[in-house]
This record gives structure tokens, C-alpha cells and sequence, in this order.
């Protein structure tokens, strides 16, 4: 002990610079331990599939990789096909939407509530019932229809789309996109899809108690109005069950 004593006494600054060095390597192995202990796991995967969209009157079918993070789409690989940000985008074995920018999901029987729903989120057609993709999680919402800055309005039940003295039935998955230059719909069930290039007079899709005009966002009920919101980006991310 005394040698130990004498040499530490001859060789304090080294003994302390060697003393320093070991409490930062001990305190930064523990910090490290504490960061992977409680850091979120993220569980990361990629999806193939086939998808298609809808631009004018062509069906765009295209593979494609969803690259995910804990069920969460974050990106689109689709290397032979450049995607179309102003359309959905349908799988083509399954009754479910992947959005292509930020849009908003309306409540219609909760008073109209308005959430936002982020970019790759998805609408599901479950048969009897609907569901929301969000962030990786799957909520049931039966009772809601999808817009987006772009006018492409989805709806997830059947409803009458009147334009120009014209009236189609659509059926749930189907989507609507009008401006007052031109119209295209895209009709699910029977994979019709029409675009009109004349002016449009006006556009309207009927549900049993309530309209909205797609050309000016706004729904009709009772003779009430009420304006969808065209500002949405403030919008709470839709996460309710």
C-alpha cells in the first residue's frame, strides 16, 4: 500500500487525468445502457404489393414497397412508376385506400367532427363496417367521408353523385375530384371511371340526410350550411376508436 501511496504522490496528474477518463467511460456506458433500455422500439419492415391509381380516365397499375415503422407507412417505393400525389392509391387485392397527401376525415354522425389524417393513412372497407389507418394503428369509424386540398372527396358509403343533370350511384371506396373546369369520378364496385372536361354547373353527393357541394366544400343539412375546412393543417391527427 505504501508503494501505491508514494507512486499515486509522484504521479498525481497522471493518476487523475487516468482517474477522470474512467468516470466518463463508466458514466457514458451507463447513459448508454439507460438510452437503449428506454428508447422505443421500432419495429421496421417493407410491404410489397400491387396498387393502382386513377388519373383521368386511366388506371395506373404499378408494385410497389411500403417501407414501415411500427406499422406506420412512411414511404413509397415504386420503381417504375411515379406516384400521382393528387390520387389515391388502391391495392388491388384488398378493399382499402392509401391517401397520397394530408386530407381530413369528417364525422358525419358526430356532428360533423373534423380530424386530420396524415399522409399514407388509410380508409378500409371492412363489409359491414369502415376503418382508419393512422400512425400504425387501425381504428373501426364507420360514418365518415374523406377530402383533401386537392377537391378528391372519398366516401366510404353509397351515395348519389348529381352534376349537370346527371345522377351516378357510387359505391363505398369510390371517389369524386371537381373544379369548376372539369370532373372525374371513379365509380369501386364497378371499376367505371369517367372524366368530364366540360364547365361543371355544379356538383353534389346525396346522403340520406345530409348533401355536400363539392365545388364550394360545404354541407347542406336541413337548410343549414356548414364549410369544410380548407385550412386543416392545424387539424388534430385523428386517433379516436
Amino acid at each position: 500500500m505504501p508503494r501505491i501511496k508514494d507512486f499515486i504522490k509522484k504521479n498525481y496528474v497522471l493518476c487523475t487525468v487516468f482517474l477522470v477518463i474512467f468516470i466518463v467511460c463508466v458514466a457514458s456506458l451507463i447513459i448508454i445502457h439507460l438510452i437503449n433500455t428506454f428508447k422505443p422500439h421500432v419495429d421496421v419492415k417493407t410491404e410489397k404489393g400491387a396498387y393502382y391509381q386513377i388519373l383521368g380516365e386511366k388506371k395506373y397499375s404499378f408494385d410497389a414497397e411500403l417501407h414501415k415503422e411500427n406499422e406506420a407507412t412512411k414511404e413509397i417505393v415504386a420503381k417504375k412508376y411515379k406516384l400521382i400525389s393528387i390520387s389515391p392509391i388502391y391495392y388491388e387485392d384488398k378493399d382499402r385506400i392509401i391517401l397520397t397527401n394530408d386530407s381530413v376525415i369528417i364525422l358525419y354522425n358526430q356532428g360533423f367532427k373534423d380530424y386530420k389524417l396524415p399522409k399514407f393513412s388509410e380508409v378500409i372497407n371492412n363489409g359491414e363496417s369502415r376503418s382508419v389507418a393512422v400512425n400504425g394503428s387501425t381504428h373501426l369509424t364507420n360514418n365518415y367521408f374523406v377530402y383533401d386540398a386537392n377537391g378528391t372527396y372519398i366516401f366510404m358509403d353509397e351515395v348519389t353523385l348529381k352534376y349537370n343533370n346527371k345522377t351516378v350511384k357510387l359505391s363505398p371506396l369510390s371517389f369524386v375530384n371537381a373544379s369548376p373546369s372539369g370532373l372525374t369520378y371513379y365509380n369501386y364496385e364497378t371499376k367505371e371511371i369517367v372524366d368530364v372536361n366540360d364547365d361543371i354547373e355544379y356538383t353534389y353527393v346525396n346522403y340520406e340526410n345530409f348533401d355536400i357541394d363539392i365545388l364550394g366544400n360545404i354541407i347542406l343539412k336541413n337548410n343549414n350550411t356548414k364549410m369544410l375546412r380548407t385550412d386543416y393543417v392545424n387539424l388534430k391527427v385523428y386517433k379516436e376508436a
